[in-house]
């Protein structure tokens, strides 16, 4: 644990850390930077780095865990880009893993009651420090300043509303202001956004011009009724990609969260969505073979579902061989 400041109080919405379930989450101040701005810092690491563990699911394992964070400055952040990632410049933050977490498992206890090293976290000092105040915002809220808004079609039922379950409070316990909001729709509109679906991964769906005009009345009726009001704000997936009209009266930086292949897509169903895209200031898929060039910059972000929902445990033998019976199936 750090010396600076053992203790890692309250979490907000969580059980108080003891010595026996709290992970060693050990923070180095290596640049007098960080302590002259930022008293707190270590403690600071220490919390988000507790809430995010315990969001992941790893509280089990928090007797055992050990997490390294290093708070230094921009010439040791870039010596470390160089070294380990040919870049010669500094970023605000690098990250170092020592355990291989394969999703929707969590890695098994070392025997012996040896500690579980996950790896290193390194934040530059003055990387951090200018984006903090270019954004005119204290050091210890630049990642948890921004009001982050996610909007998406469904509340239950589908992987996005499955990824946003657990992400938002994640980020909640962590300080980011994090919101979630639904568009609404009619059983026309979300039997447009279904065809549409299809279609953009190439399936044959006959798409009227009456479609497209359910989709624009939905769309108006959604700018009209759905308060946007997020720094950052996160739409994910086709169906309230419209929402982008929004931006020149309430600005912020705009992201299409793409969860879908749109590699091989019906061209005229793309090309109508492609209008909105490109209105955004960046978009995000899963992977690149399911992107489309775009005017805007691109990102990836691995899919992040629960991995601890039911639908992604593992299942033992016996409830294997259960379920397979339940089938009819050898």
């Amino acid at each position: 644990m750090s010396e600076d400041d053992p203790s890692l109080g309250q979490i907000p919405g969580r059980r108080r850390a003891t010595r026996e379930t709290t992970p060693d989450i050990s923070v180095a101040v290596a640049r007098a930077g960080w302590r002259n701005r930022l008293p707190e810092s270590a403690a600071l690491c220490q919390k988000a780095a507790v809430a995010a563990l315990d969001a992941a699911g790893f509280t089990p394992l928090f007797a055992r865990i050990e997490v390294g964070v290093r708070l230094t400055d921009d010439a040791e952040v870039r010596r470390l880009n160089h070294r380990y990632r040919g870049r010669d410049s500094a970023t605000n933050v690098l990250s170092f893993p020592a355990t291989d977490l394969t999703p929707g498992n969590l890695p098994a206890a070392p025997a012996g009651g040896a500690p579980l090293p996950l790896g290193d976290v390194v934040l530059a000092y003055q990387t951090v420090r200018a984006e903090a105040d270019a954004e005119g915002q204290p050091l210890a809220d630049r990642v948890r300043h921004l009001r982050l808004q996610h909007i998406n079609s469904t509340s239950v039922g589908g992987g996005v509303a499955e990824i946003l379950t657990r992400m938002v409070p994640l980020l909640r316990d962590l300080g980011i202001d994090t919101t979630w909001d639904v568009i609404k729709g009619n059983q026309a509109f979300f039997g447009v956004t279904k065809a549409f679906h299809n279609a953009l991964h190439g399936g044959e769906e006959t798409i009227s011009e009456e479609m497209f005009e359910v989709f624009r009345a939905t769309t108006a009726m959604n700018l009209a009724e759905l308060d946007t009001y997020g720094d950052v704000i996160v739409v994910h997936d086709p169906q309230p990609v419209g929402l982008i009209a929004r931006k020149p009266e309430v600005g912020g930086h705009w992201l299409w969260r793409c969860h879908i292949d749109v590699s091989t897509p019906d061209p005229r169903v793309w090309g109508f969505l492609q209008d909105y895209v490109e209105q955004y200031d960046a978009s995000i898929f899963s992977m690149p073979d399911f992107a489309q060039q775009l005017a805007i910059p691109q990102y990836m972000v691995p899919p992040s579902i629960d991995p601890l929902s039911d639908k992604n445990r593992d299942l033992s033998d016996d409830a294997f061989l259960s379920f397979r019976a339940c089938q009819g199936t050898r």
